[in-house]
């Protein structure tokens, strides 16, 4: 499970758009309750995946800075209490431009990557420290780099260098590494994992959101997407008058002139018709992940070292306009049953939020979605009492 909302998308201080305030996950808007802790836990998910917005990290100083280690390592710990394994991700966003995620990978100001790998030495061993078993990191979310051989060696080098930062600081804390090309299964495979083989704490990690046009029909955030309706899933479920009409009706009640109308329509048209004619459906999600599985093979890693790190749809309810339940639920369990067929671990994306993929909402009290529950093979059980060791350190 992915918990975004807690520690990323800072607060910024009055009237700035480049700085943070002092204390920037303080408000309520950044809480993590025990309500939350239970209804994850009570769902049957057994490890978070708790993105961290970088930025605060590198830009406050002094005491400001002390305070947010220390609000970082106390999230971590009422996790921890609640019989959760942590996976602390450090997850970039683009609200700040200098601690945007191409600053990470040296896109920008070139103290950025350096002051990155000061923040991971230094919070590396009080990460260790909580617990050795129960917590990991991963130094950097969907590295930004360029799908071609330098981007790939450009990446390479730089978690290399994030490896060596941590290991010699906190030489047992689990790590999550992920490939470029931010975070997919393309990034992954161009990985040369022989500098980190010996290392049997070491996870890999890939995402999965194919294909966005269906996963992200109606999204607003991805204007090529934003057009679309009615993709169903599989592919060949799709009627496409059914889609075209909707996407029509839809356009016609934007802002939109009616010749900006006319051509999102065309294009709408046309991605449409490529995506009922792809056939896309399980099959090609087992394709898909039988690159992962074959890189594995190749460098002798282990299914178990295997995690997939963000998958899910934009739902169709509310202000979201993504795909109908049915085809939401369908395409969540044939990704969550490749993975488990493969051994991989698995974290959907996300608990709540904006962006139209939270499982829980605070109009539903914060209960996780029964269908998402039932998609991901889980059940709803009673929270063990705290201090329960019997954990795992991954979710199936």
């Amino acid at each position: 499970m992915n918990l975004h909302q807690p520690m990323n998308w800072a607060r910024l201080a009055p009237g700035q758009s480049d700085r943070y305030a002092a204390q920037p996950f303080s408000d309520p808007q950044h809480a993590l309750s025990e309500v939350d802790v239970n209804a994850i836990r009570s769902a049957g998910f057994d490890f978070v995946r708790l993105t961290i917005d970088p930025g605060p990290f590198l830009q406050l100083t002094d005491k400001d800075l002390a305070n947010l280690d220390d609000l970082l390592l106390a999230r971590v710990q009422q996790l921890l209490r609640a019989n959760l394994t942590v996976i602390v991700d450090f997850h970039p966003n683009p609200q700040v431009k200098a601690y945007a995620p191409d600053a990470f990978v040296g896109r920008g100001d070139p103290d950025v990557p350096r002051a990155h790998l000061q923040m991971l030495q230094r919070l590396a061993p009080r990460l260790a420290a909580l617990d050795r078993c129960h917590v990991l990191l991963e130094p950097l979310n969907e590295p930004p780099s360029a799908a071609n051989a330098k981007g790939a060696a450009d990446w390479q080098a730089e978690l290399e260098a994030q490896y060596s930062a941590v290991r010699a600081v906190a030489p047992q804390l689990r790590l999550v590494l992920p490939g470029g090309q931010a975070g997919w299964i393309s990034g992954l495979v161009r990985l040369d994992p022989r500098p980190f083989r010996a290392d049997r704490n070491v996870l890999y990690t890939f995402h999965y959101y194919f294909p966005f046009e269906f996963t992200n029909q109606s999204n607003p955030a991805m204007p090529w997407v934003a057009p679309l309706a009615e993709l169903r899933y599989p592919a060949r479920r799709t009627s496409l008058v059914e889609s075209l009409n909707e996407s029509r009706r839809r356009l016609a009640r934007s802002k939109l002139s009616a010749q900006d109308q006319r051509r999102e329509l065309m294009r709408a048209a046309r991605i449409a018709t490529a995506y009922w004619r792809s056939g896309f459906g399980p099959a090609t999600i087992s394709r898909d992940f039988e690159q992962v599985a074959a890189w594995a093979r190749r460098n002798g890693v282990a299914p178990d070292q295997i995690l997939l790190g963000e998958f899910g749809v934009v739902r169709n309810d509310g202000p979201y306009a993504g795909a109908a339940d049915p085809d939401r639920e369908a395409w969540l369990t044939d990704v969550r049953r490749e993975a488990e067929r493969r051994g991989y671990s698995w974290a959907i994306w996300q608990y709540r939020g904006t962006g139209g993929m939270g499982i829980a909402e605070a109009t539903r009290g914060y209960d996780i979605d029964p269908m998402v529950v039932r998609a991901l093979g889980l059940r709803l059980v009673k929270s063990p009492p705290a201090g329960d060791q019997a954990r795992a350190s991954t979710s199936r």
